[in-house]
């Protein structure tokens, strides 16, 4: 079940249906049900990227600092605030970790 509120143990996964293409460091993404394009700067791109195989948010988070210079708790809520973005737009479905 698709959970709205994204948190560090949210599991992330692309929409299959959505087509992407690398433009420089950017990347175009379409939806051909829909009609709709979206453009995602490079941050967006590689979150884009790493989410085409299901990934909890804090293993995406470690895998962005370590890519990035960045620090930790600006990347987890950069990353959010994108991974809400992309939710909105059907591009990616969002659960909850399994119980272990």
């Amino acid at each position: 079940m698709s959970s709205l509120r994204i948190d560090q143990n949210s599991v992330i996964a692309g929409n299959t249906r959505i087509r992407s293409t690398r433009l420089d460091a950017d990347m175009l993404a379409m939806d051909d049900q829909s009609g709709f394009c979206y453009s995602m700067n490079a941050p967006a791109a590689r979150i884009w990227e790493l989410v085409q195989k299901p990934v909890k948010v804090s293993e995406l988070c470690a895998l962005l600092c370590s890519e990035f210079s960045v620090d930790q708790n600006a990347c987890y809520q950069s990353t959010v605030d994108i991974l809400l973005s992309m939710k909105e737009a059907g591009l990616i479905t969002v659960s909850d970790a399994p119980a272990v």
